[in-house]
């Protein structure tokens, strides 16, 4: 159908930093668009795929060029449309990965790197509760770590830390991390949200960071 009857649902409560846009857009230079927009006809609006959208926007110039894509159709009410828009991006619904055959499928394919996953250290830190299991995978990737992978060893001298099991001095794990102050929990929720980073983030990568510092200094 055509982009044009395409309508963007003005509630829709996702949000996605500058980091998962670089990589959602890697995976759709890769790909294309193998996973199609999910697109109501009751009430013409987009129900899942706004990212993938803007990014197909600005690959085509729309507006000012209108561009067809394939959707996905579903007739609902506008009460129903807003239960699956999370029902589809509900993580609790869309299973998880195992280690084990994590594992597996990385050792299956030794020339195959996270990045090409859309993945790093930080990922398998949140996914998987600590990448000390990944440290093969990790050591085959050093010579590309980067300030990511330092964040990651700071949140495991942290949480052997406080599980009491780890004789760093305390100086040692502070070494890995800047305190970001803000006069206020709202002027903190305001400065993640205007750069897309979720509400609840305690960690951002330097990398992040920078390129959200970089983005507000030429605004």
């Amino acid at each position: 159908m055509s982009r044009s009857a395409i309508n963007p649902a003005p509630y829709n409560p996702r949000s996605i930093s500058d980091y998962g846009r670089k990589q959602l857009a890697r995976s759709l230079s890769k790909f294309g668009l193998v996973e199609t927009p999910v697109w109501n006809e009751q009430t013409g609006n987009l129900v899942s795929g706004h990212q993938r959208l803007s990014l197909l926007d600005k690959q085509f110039g729309f507006p000012g060029t209108d561009y067809s894509l394939e959707v996905s159709v579903v007739n609902l009410p506008l009460r129903r449309e807003k239960e699956l828009n999370v029902w589809l991006n509900n993580r609790a619904a869309q299973g998880q990965f195992d280690q084990e055959l994590f594992l597996d499928f990385m050792a299956s394919e030794p020339d195959l790197k996270l990045e090409d996953l859309g993945l790093n250290a930080v990922d398998l830190d949140f996914d998987f509760g600590g990448a000390g299991a990944f440290d093969a995978v990790l050591e085959r990737e050093k010579k590309e770590s980067d300030a990511i992978q330092s964040t990651v060893e700071a949140i495991k001298k942290r949480k052997k830390q406080y599980r009491g099991d780890d004789n760093a001095e305390p100086e040692q794990d502070a070494d890995y991390f800047v305190l970001v102050a803000f006069g206020s929990a709202n002027e903190k929720n305001e400065w993640l949200k205007a750069h897309k980073f979720p509400p609840a983030s305690r960690v951002i990568a330097r990398s992040e960071f920078e390129a959200a510092v970089r983005g507000e200094a030429s605004a």
